[in-house]
């Protein structure tokens, strides 16, 4: 399957990732309960996935550094954006601010990575800027 199908999968499924998360933000619960039971359940249901399908658990020891900095990205990440889905009046909105991480991870793959960055990227991140000025504006 060709890497734009898996990205359309993979939106799909955040699309209700997002629209599950407003609606359990709507109980009493607080944003690290719902991250720790979501990250519980998905640990679960990555460690039955991965001894279904037989995979080997080895990891490099110079990986642990990174997964360490994953974890500690990945938590503040989620820990606000379940409070930002809960607060705002539409998840949509939070979404559109969380565009801009298409421009971060453009430009910081041009800077870090060595990544490719064209006068289309930078044309596609104007219209990006713009359109997310458009959504807090008058969203």
């Amino acid at each position: 399957m060709h890497w734009i199908m898996y990205s359309l999968i993979s939106t799909a499924g955040f699309t209700g990732v997002v629209l599950i998360f407003k609606q359990i933000t709507k109980s009493w619960l607080k944003s690290e309960i719902i991250n720790f039971y979501f990250f519980l359940f998905m640990t679960v249901t990555f460690l039955l996935f991965s001894v279904f399908k037989k995979s080997s658990f080895k990891m490099d020891s110079h990986l642990l550094y990174w997964f360490l900095a994953l974890s500690f990205v990945s938590f503040i990440a989620n820990y606000f954006n379940i409070i930002s889905i809960g607060l705002a009046p539409n998840p949509g909105y939070v979404k559109a601010i969380q565009s801009l991480q298409i421009v971060f991870i453009g430009v910081l793959s041009y800077l870090l990575l060595g990544s490719s960055l064209n006068s289309k990227a930078f044309a596609w991140i104007a219209l990006i800027l713009w359109g997310l000025y458009l959504v807090v504006s008058y969203g």
